[in-house]
């Protein structure tokens, strides 16, 4: 099982901890394909996937998608630059399919860290867990061949295929479908 951005049961003490905290936030079932954020928006919040999945992903001058992040049950996703450097994003957040998400604000997570230590050291937790999986991210795009992209995807986000349309993992890997299709192929005559 790959471990998410925001492994709730391992991180909190009590598994009614989080339902505290979102029942004074907003929430919204997003349908599929809805966008939560588009390139020039500004980003003011964070978004909590607590059923579906969302992607984010950049758009080229030609149009090209590169998909960088998928988010699935309980994990968080933003365009950090945006939403605390008060930055237009340069990222779309939409969702794949239907997604119940919470909308945390900045003003609310500053807050609530100040008031309750236990969210503090959560919020840290997931910072630099968050982190940690950016880098992972980028030490595989540059280091793995495409093979082992695809088994690292496979490993990284178990609950995903059959939820997210081929050529969005091909994207999200810097590959055609046609050469993932191949991989694909070939791994499963291993």
């Amino acid at each position: 099982m790959s471990k998410s951005l925001f492994e709730i049961q391992k991180i909190t003490q009590s598994q009614n901890f989080l339902e505290e905290i979102f029942s004074n936030c907003n929430s919204k079932v997003i349908p599929k394909n809805e966008f939560l954020l588009k390139a020039g928006e500004h980003c003011t919040h964070a978004f909590f996937v607590k059923k579906g999945v969302l992607r984010q992903f950049v758009l080229s001058e030609e149009g090209k998608e590169s998909i960088v992040l998928f988010a699935s049950e309980n994990w968080i996703l933003a365009d950090r630059a945006s939403t605390y450097f008060q930055e237009p994003s340069e990222f779309y957040i939409q969702a794949v399919e239907s997604s119940k998400v919470y909308f945390l604000d900045e003003k609310f997570i500053q807050e609530l860290s100040m008031k309750n230590t236990d969210f503090f050291d959560l919020n840290t937790k997931m910072l630099h867990n968050h982190i940690r999986h950016l880098q992972n991210r980028i030490k595989h795009l540059l280091s793995l061949n495409s093979r082992d992209k695809y088994l690292q995807f496979v490993k990284q986000y178990p609950d995903l295929y059959g939820r997210v349309p081929q050529s969005m993992i091909a994207s999200y890997l810097g590959m055609t479908p046609e050469t993932l299709s191949r991989i694909r192929r070939e791994a499963s005559h291993e």
